[in-house]
């Protein structure tokens, strides 16, 4: 790894879900405090863990600083609640606290805030803006929410962008104040179709629906603005983009994918890490000439044959990354046996950032 990532405001890390990324943004943030800078490492991790590795009680608190560091800069972490973050989102975006508050109780609300594809994903955004906009850290880290595709990530901003611009949107907030949508639809005939909507939906689920998108007119504006700067964030040189994956075939074919997209939408990509890409012992055979002599005569035939194994997978790397260009920075990681918790251990993983 080059140390000038380390001169970057943000750094992305993203990819598949199950890749290592939160270990990866953990040891990086380690690595960067001991370095000097005051680091925040943010995430959304229903498996808490963030809070594992880095050996921390449960907190109420969104930011806390890592306890029992020793370090030259300091280290904190955040883990995001997407509800939370929402909530206050509507809250700094509605006019006054009834409209806000009408929004939340909004059982329409409600599901959209927890479920909608992209919600995750924008409320993980909203939260790295509110970080850098406060200028306390010298450096954020963001691990990525677990998406299928990572793709997933780079297309949020646009999808609740969409949903509060969208044409349905529009038309429920200029019915506000006028006759109400039960009245649109028996004038247009639609007796039927209103009978049977509301069968599979519920007797309440219009008016809901009428509620949430009459209240939209309030805060489009500042969801609007808001999805801008979180685009901004993306796009700005002072944003890095880590991107982690693994050797499973698969994830390796979607993280060329998601680089191609990366590069070709002007994000600043600035290193690709294979995770756990083969075994410890491998690292320490690769490097010695005669390794093989340290190995009972018995097992020398399998012990060739497991390193002629991932010598082919090392070879598979290298010729996935030559396709990605010289320009981006390759790291390679082994399977680490023993278990990532406290600094001592996320440092010593950290060493492997300056893969060569």
């Amino acid at each position: 790894m080059r140390v000038e990532l380390f001169n970057q405001k943000i750094i992305i890390c993203s990819g598949s879900g199950g890749v290592g990324k939160t270990t990866v943004s953990a040891a990086l943030g380690a690595l960067a405090a001991s370095e000097g800078l005051k680091v925040l490492v943010l995430t959304i991790d229903p498996a808490k863990r963030l809070q594992t590795i880095l050996g921390l009680t449960h907190s109420s608190e969104d930011c806390i600083k890592v306890p029992g560091q020793n370090l030259k800069g300091e280290l904190y972490a955040g883990v995001i609640d997407s509800k939370k973050v929402f909530n206050e989102f509507i809250f700094k975006a509605a006019k006054n606290e009834a409209i806000a508050q009408r929004i939340i109780n909004n059982g329409l609300y409600k599901q959209l805030s927890t479920t909608l594809s992209g919600s995750e994903e924008f409320t993980s955004m909203v939260q790295l803006n509110n970080y850098y906009e406060s200028d306390e850290f010298d450096l954020i880290i963001l691990d990525t929410p677990p998406a299928q595709h990572a793709i997933d990530f780079l297309e949020s901003p646009d999808r609740i962008y969409t949903l509060f611009q969208s044409s349905i949107a529009k038309w429920f907030s200029k019915s506000a104040g006028s006759e109400s949508i039960f009245s649109k639809f028996v004038n247009k005939g639609t007796h039927l179709g209103l009978g049977v909507l509301q069968k599979i939906t519920g007797k309440g689920f219009m008016n809901e629906l009428y509620e949430f998108f009459s209240s939209l007119k309030e805060i489009q504006e500042h969801i609007v603005e808001r999805c801008e700067k979180v685009q901004g964030i993306l796009s700005s040189k002072k944003t890095s983009f880590m991107v982690v994956t693994s050797f499973d075939q698969a994830k390796l074919i979607e993280s060329k994918d998601f680089v191609a997209q990366l590069t070709s939408m002007g994000y600043n990509l600035d290193t690709i890490v294979v995770n756990r890409a083969y075994p410890e012992w491998y690292v320490e055979a690769e490097g010695q000439e005669n390794w093989i002599e340290g190995v009972e005569e018995p097992l020398r035939p399998l012990a060739l044959e497991m390193f002629n194994f991932y010598k082919g997978r090392v070879e598979s790397y290298d010729k996935l990354v030559g396709e990605l260009g010289p320009k981006t920075n390759q790291v390679r990681i082994p399977e680490i046996t023993e278990g990532l918790i406290g600094f001592e251990s996320l440092l010593s993983y950290s060493k492997y950032f300056f893969d060569k």
